[in-house]
């Protein structure tokens, strides 16, 4: 039986406001909202959230959170943006990563006025974890501020699809 695997995939969505510090000499520090769990994502700041964020392995996890304090460039007249997004599967409390994404998102949003309302989505398939408690580490680094990175960790339980699933434990991942 090889290694645990989950799939990536991602969506992401660029809204537009009104730029807030031009030419500031003290940026705002790049972050992210907490990320939370969906059942539906229908655009910024308009999503249903899962009342409990445990999936069965035949579901997939819809991710959503939005991000601040990201540099952004003029070239000619468009304002562009360059997110990057890492991810990364471990078991609760655990160091071990079962899967990692690097790249998960690459991001490069182009816009006449100041990108300042974007939100990332991810979809991640669970078929190929058992049963059990884990964390998806999100890292996002902002490439047009090297070195500038944020990130957080988002929980959630794993559960067998189904009272005959071959991935089906005591409860405790593999």
């Amino acid at each position: 039986m090889g290694r645990p695997r989950a799939t990536f995939t991602s969506i992401l969505v660029l809204g537009c406001t009104t730029l807030l510090w031009a030419d500031s000499p003290d940026p705002p520090k790049l972050t992210m909202t907490p990320a939370v769990i969906c059942a539906k994502i229908n655009g910024y700041g308009d999503y249903v959230r899962l009342d409990e964020p445990v999936l069965s392995r035949d579901e997939k996890m819809l991710v959503y959170y939005e991000t601040s304090g990201h540099a952004h460039e003029i070239v000619g007249k468009e304002y562009r943006v360059h997110l990057v997004q890492d991810g990364r599967i471990r078991r609760k409390g655990e160091k071990k990563v079962l899967q990692a994404k690097d790249k998960l998102v690459d991001y490069k949003g182009k816009s006449k006025q100041p990108p300042l309302n974007i939100f990332l989505t991810n979809t991640i398939a669970l078929k190929d974890l058992a049963p059990g408690e884990y964390e998806l580490e999100i890292v996002l680094h902002d490439e047009l501020s090297k070195g500038t990175t944020a990130s957080q960790l988002l929980r959630f339980r794993v559960k067998a699809a189904s009272p005959d699933d071959p991935g089906k434990t005591d409860g405790k991942a593999r």
